[in-house]
């Protein structure tokens, strides 16, 4: 009896870590919906994810290069033990250390010249919030926050399954003005 009830106990406690696996997985792919790969993505033909080298080869020098000194999160010094540094592009900046840059800024209402270029998708000021629902059709019935009084709405996007980080689209008047990579303190 002792063994039967052991065998029953281990075939239940095997199923339960089976169920729990498999939920995890059905998670993770779930939020795969809700990723944007910014490896998938560019600005003036440059990468969002890109090499310094690549960075000044294709955008020239930058106006300005600026030591942020973020206190905390994904850029900061303390924490990550890297000098980060801002090149500054106009109404685009991008933030990195040593070698690897990626975006952390665009402003698309201060120049309507910029474009994003997102797996055969562009998206400059002139994109609507409603066309953002083609796109990420997960994350823009989910990662959707609108605020009336500002007449602006913000749609968060994760940059890879299961991360703090998020990419936010921010809309004025139903058109979008800003991406903005953010990190978590």
């Amino acid at each position: 009896m002792k063994y039967a009830l052991f065998i029953i106990g281990a075939l239940g406690y095997g199923v339960t870590i089976s169920a729990q696996e498999f939920d995890l997985r059905d998670y993770i792919v779930n939020l795969k919906e809700d990723t944007i790969q910014l490896d998938l993505a560019s600005v003036r033909g440059i990468n969002l994810i890109t090499t310094r080298e690549k960075l000044i080869c294709v955008l020239g020098e930058p106006d300005s290069i600026v030591n942020p000194h973020y206190e905390c999160g994904g850029f900061s010094e303390e924490w990550q033990q890297k000098i980060f540094l801002q090149y500054y592009y106009g109404n685009l900046n991008f933030i990195g250390h040593e070698e690897t840059y990626q975006i952390e800024l665009i402003h698309f209402d201060k120049d309507s010249t910029i474009s994003l270029n997102y797996n055969g998708v562009v998206l400059n000021s002139q994109t609507r919030i409603e066309e953002m629902e083609k796109i990420f059709p997960k994350s823009y019935k989910n990662r959707f926050i609108q605020n009336d009084s500002t007449n602006t709405v913000e749609l968060a996007l994760l940059p890879q399954p299961l991360s703090d980080d998020k990419v936010f689209f921010w809309f004025i008047n139903g058109r979008l003005y800003k991406v903005e990579y953010w990190t978590s303190c």
